[in-house]
């Protein structure tokens, strides 16, 4: 899950992620780290990897306005027990063997925030390099207007896909499952 997105000042901050225990008990998993925010940047601070191996990943993207008619995503893996994969962003009822991928990415990487036109689109998974879909998500809206990260996270839930997508906004998240 992702808290809805935090305004804070620019400066420097220490940040410390920790993880709920059995019996309500804490543990931190990342930090105390020192971080500092410039006034111009947005910063989004991920807990990826797996419970022995969690890190910060910090994603620094420039403060700039959704275009009209558009929706802002960007895409992150960060499924650490998922290969490298392909991603695909299509309509609803194209035909993958005729796709583009949008990006191969492997653990940790990302790609830079895009812009689409608001609508109706169709993400699908494969790993890299074939056409096998491990993660389809059916039809998935982008509203016009929309600023979001749409993260890759290993599936702890029903189904056999290996990952599901977090969808990150100001507002908070939800899960996009196969």
């Amino acid at each position: 899950m992702s808290s809805p997105w935090i305004t804070v000042d620019e400066g420097s901050y220490d940040i410390q992620v920790d993880a709920r225990l059995p019996g309500d008990n804490l543990a931190a998993v990342i930090g105390p780290v020192s971080l500092t925010f410039s006034a111009d940047k947005s910063y989004d601070i991920l807990a990826v990897g797996n419970v022995e191996t969690i890190e910060p990943l910090v994603i620094e993207n420039d403060v700039m306005d959704v275009s009209t008619g558009n929706a802002r995503v960007q895409v992150v893996h960060g499924a650490a027990d998922a290969p490298a994969v392909d991603i695909y962003v299509t309509a609803p009822d194209d035909d993958l063997s005729s796709a583009q991928a949008l990006a191969t990415l492997a653990f940790k990487q990302y790609t830079a925030q895009m812009e689409v036109a608001a609508g109706d689109y169709r993400i699908r998974i494969t790993p890299a390099g074939s056409l096998d879909v491990v993660f389809d998500s059916g039809t998935v809206t982008l509203p016009d207007g929309l600023d979001a990260m749409i993260t890759a996270t290993d599936n702890v839930g029903a189904g056999s896909a290996p990952v599901s997508l977090l969808l990150s906004t100001p507002e908070g998240s939800s899960l996009i499952w196969d």
